[in-house]
């Protein structure tokens, strides 16, 4: 689809109200999105497992307003398709997760995040502190993350709050891993500089 299709879909959707076009749109490839992810994960899977999860995608999107939706940014010109097959992506590993703790792709989120956390450390003297720390410090880093440019910003949230692997967010973005993995060390670089300040105040 092209940007204006993209636009104009969307408009239908979220001003408009006529959601079932959006789903006509992406409904086959959404469907084969969920099978490809299970696939690469080697997890299995049933005719339902596909068929829920395919559902929650669509719900994902259209829940509150269409949130997700609105979240979508053409700025980076990776197309409408591309966002909803990154939800579809996310969609399917949050339900490994939630079935498989002992999953590698749990394990990526929160090593990734705990590795981002422990960047900036805080004391605490007990587990309720700590716990209420780690909190504090995940709002802050939202914060600090916030301060980064667009393209960069995405591809902290993707990697460290939402558990998406350096590949899948490289095929998003239509970039090498090679250059997704420069982007992200200076991106993390340029967020130390910004959490410094942030933890002064």
């Amino acid at each position: 689809m092209t940007p204006e299709q993209d636009r104009d879909l969307l408009y239908h959707c979220i001003v408009l109200g006529r959601q079932e076009e959006l789903v006509q749109e992406f409904w086959i490839m959404v469907n084969s999105v969920v099978i490809q992810t299970f696939k690469i994960y080697k997890v299995p899977y049933s005719d339902n497992d596909v068929e829920d999860l395919r559902n929650d995608v669509f719900i994902r999107l259209l829940d509150k307003n269409c949130k997700k939706l609105r979240q979508y940014t053409e700025d980076l010109g990776n197309g409408l398709a591309a966002w909803i097959k990154l939800i579809a992506i996310q969609t399917v590993q949050n339900h490994i997760r939630t079935n498989d703790i002992f999953n590698p792709v749990y394990r990526h989120s929160i090593q990734s995040l705990e590795e981002l956390l422990n960047l900036f450390d805080i004391p605490s003297e007990n587990s309720q502190e700590k716990e209420f720390l780690q909190k504090e410090k995940q709002l802050l880093l939202k914060k600090g993350i916030g301060k980064l440019s667009k393209p960069d910003a995405l591809l902290m949230t993707l990697y460290y709050f939402d558990g998406f692997s350096l590949s899948d967010i490289a095929s998003y973005m239509k970039k090498s891993r090679t250059a997704i993995d420069t982007q992200k060390s200076r991106a993390l670089k340029k967020l130390k500089k910004i959490m410094k300040k942030l933890l002064k105040r």
